[in-house]
């Protein structure tokens, strides 16, 4: 079975795309620009999944319409509409649902409250009207944790191995927010992958991928100076006139299709200090 995977040189994209292929799929990677409206240039003769990976994460409404909603209906026009075409896979966001005082699961209300979740739920959208007939799943990850400066977890323990400072409201300090390892991530994508390969997976399904528990910043600096024996050089920000609202997500999903309960916080931040290479 052929994948078609786009955002292979992620952070996310580059660690599947070596997780697939030691299963034994040959992978097809998009090194093209997304948003055109053609792909004349990408042959595929046998039967394939889409796993959809690339996406823009900023605060440009120009860039996010052209890099996620454009993009991803030109995905959808280019690829998934295809009669070879077995299934998609895509990489939403838990931003789609904003930020509620309930915990959120698959069934809760979708009302994003920036540019970013709202143009993740365009292409949702998009992947739902356009593709009735198809196989496709959505997921939803929560802040990723990996050995990586570019997410929170990783640039803290980064800091603090490396003795650098780190900049902190100190309001985010005890805002709560939901994580998830990366490799469950992986993991996660890989068995859906297979279960639409086996004709195991039909329909649209909506994955939440989270811990099903929330930590504050304080609780995840506390928690990597605990595994590394060092202090974090922590410079805080007087921000009390900001507060920003605890987000709790829950999935009903999750353990089934990786087949074990997620990394726990400890355990993800022991990788990253145990590793001590960051990508």
């Amino acid at each position: 079975m052929n994948i078609v995977i786009t955002g292979s040189e992620g952070m996310v994209g580059g660690r599947l795309q070596k997780a697939l292929e030691a299963r034994g799929f040959e992978l097809v990677c998009t090194d093209f620009d997304l948003a055109e409206p053609e792909y004349p240039d990408l042959k595929l003769d046998k039967e394939y999944i889409v796993i959809h990976v690339a996406g823009e994460k900023s605060n440009n409404p120009a860039a996010l319409s052209r890099n996620n909603v454009l993009a991803t209906n030109c995905v959808i026009d280019n690829l998934c509409r295809q009669e070879l075409c077995k299934g998609l896979i895509y990489f939403s966001s838990i931003a789609v649902f904003g930020i509620q005082d309930e915990v959120i699961t698959e069934d809760s209300e979708k009302k994003p409250d920036n540019f970013y979740g709202f143009s993740k739920l365009i292409c949702e959208n998009l992947i739902q009207a356009k593709l009735p007939g198809k196989t496709t799943v959505i997921i939803r990850p929560t802040n990723i944790i990996a050995p990586n400066t570019s997410t929170l977890v990783g640039q803290i323990v980064y800091s603090i191995l490396k003795g650098e400072t780190f900049e902190a409201w100190e309001s985010s300090l005890i805002t709560k927010r939901d994580y998830i390892w990366i490799d469950d991530v992986v993991d996660g994508v890989v068995k859906l992958t297979e279960m639409i390969d086996s004709n195991d997976l039909r329909g649209n399904t909506e994955i939440n991928f989270c811990m099903d528990k929330s930590f504050s910043l304080k609780e995840i600096i506390d928690e990597a100076e605990k595994l590394t024996g060092k202090k974090l050089k922590l410079i805080i920000t007087d921000s009390k006139a900001f507060r920003g609202r605890d987000l709790n997500v829950e999935s009903t999903t999750i353990e089934r299709i990786i087949r074990r309960k997620p990394k726990t916080l400890e355990q993800s931040v022991g990788i990253i200090v145990r590793g001590s290479q960051f990508e």
